[in-house]
Formats: structure tokens, C-alpha cells, sequence
């Protein structure tokens, strides 16, 4: 069963925090918030509890806001104003697939990606990375799932995640979403074709 939390204001955070280990899946995270804001509860609740998965809900939807959630290692990103029956839909992708992009926020999800890669520069770790993990990269953003790809591949889903890991570290992302972000980045796959699968 999955288990969600949500935290949308610092004392729900900080009376909270000491049960999120082991009791939550995914963490729905608004930004603005007293005290300590989302970005800086992100950072805190990855470094703290790594497994745990960050889908920021938030009604700021400008390339700063979404550039920040995605360095703070944020898995998605998700509108306020998005149709309620959305949200079950990110925190399936999110569950299922480590990373959510709303479609919504195509245009803006551009100007971020283009921003990043002028802020940071060329480097394309995605270089490093082997035939087959960049492979199970693509198979990710057409939108298969870890279990999916186990099977297309004839592997065990626990291989496909320590592949997930790896190429994670390789590239020294913060979360598998930012691995894709880089994957459009260098035109590894089109922005469209992810938002399609959203």
C-alpha cells in the first residue's frame, strides 16, 4: 500500500518529520510555507531519508520556482491548479516511474531545462552512462514502468532499480527526474514526447 504524507506548513513539518521514516512513500510538498520553505524542507527530507519520494504542489508555476524544486532534488512538479484527478495520475508516475512532468508546465519545464544548461554549462554526463542505461533511460520516458522494463528485458525488477541508482550516481543527479531533465537537455529524448507521457 502506498502511503502519502503532506506537508504544507513548518510545524506539520517538523511535528511530522520523526514519522516519515519507513511510514511514507511520497511527500507532497508546498513551496511557500513559514520558517523553513519547501526547497529547504526538500533538501532536508532527502538527505534525511533518501527512499522517500518529493512531489511539490504548488500554484507558482514561473522557471524559477520549478528550477529550484528541481535542485532541492524534487521528483516532480505539480500545479494547484491542476484538475484534482490529476494528482492520483503524478503520484502513480511518481510511484511507478521515480519522476512526474505535468503537462501543463511544458513550456516553462523548457525555459528551465534551457536556463540550467546556460547557468551550468555543456558537460554531458549522460556520456558516461552505458548502451543499456541509457536504454532504460528512453524506456522510462516513453513511459514504461520499472516493472514493465524487468520484463521487456528479462531481469528482475530489483536489477532495474539498482540501474535507476547507478545511473543516478553516475551523472551525480539529485533524483532520476533531474537524470531526465539532462536526457532532454542534450536531445537525448524530446520534451514533447515525455509531456505526452505524463
Amino acid at each position: 500500500m502506498l502511503k502519502i504524507g503532506v506537508v504544507d506548513d513548518h510545524t506539520l513539518f517538523r511535528k511530522s518529520l520523526i514519522s516519515l521514516k519507513k511510514s511514507v512513500d511520497i511527500l507532497l510538498l508546498d513551496i511557500q510555507m513559514p520558517i523553513m520553505d519547501g526547497y529547504e524542507t526538500c533538501k532536508k527530507v532527502i538527505t534525511l531519508y533518501p527512499n522517500i519520494k518529493i512531489l511539490i504542489v504548488s500554484h507558482l508555476l514561473n522557471k524559477e520556482s520549478i528550477h529550484k524544486a528541481m535542485e532541492a532534488g524534487a521528483h516532480g512538479y505539480f500545479s494547484k491548479n491542476a484538475e484534482p484527478n490529476d494528482l492520483e495520475t503524478a503520484i502513480k508516475n511518481i510511484h511507478d516511474k521515480g519522476f512526474y512532468f505535468e503537462p501543463g508546465i511544458g513550456a516553462v519545464l523548457h525555459d528551465v531545462i534551457m536556463w540550467d544548461k546556460k547557468e551550468i554549462g555543456n558537460t554531458n554526463l549522460l556520456t558516461l552512462l552505458s548502451d543499456k542505461e541509457l536504454s532504460i533511460i528512453s524506456l522510462f520516458c516513453k513511459g514504461y514502468t520499472s516493472s514493465e522494463i524487468a520484463d521487456q528485458l528479462c531481469v528482475n525488477i530489483r536489477t532495474i532499480e539498482s540501474y535507476r541508482h547507478r545511473i543516478i550516481d553516475k551523472t551525480e543527479a539529485k533524483s532520476f527526474m533531474n537524470v531526465i531533465l539532462m536526457a532532454i537537455k542534450y536531445n537525448f529524448i524530446p520534451i514533447t514526447d515525455l509531456l505526452a507521457k505524463a
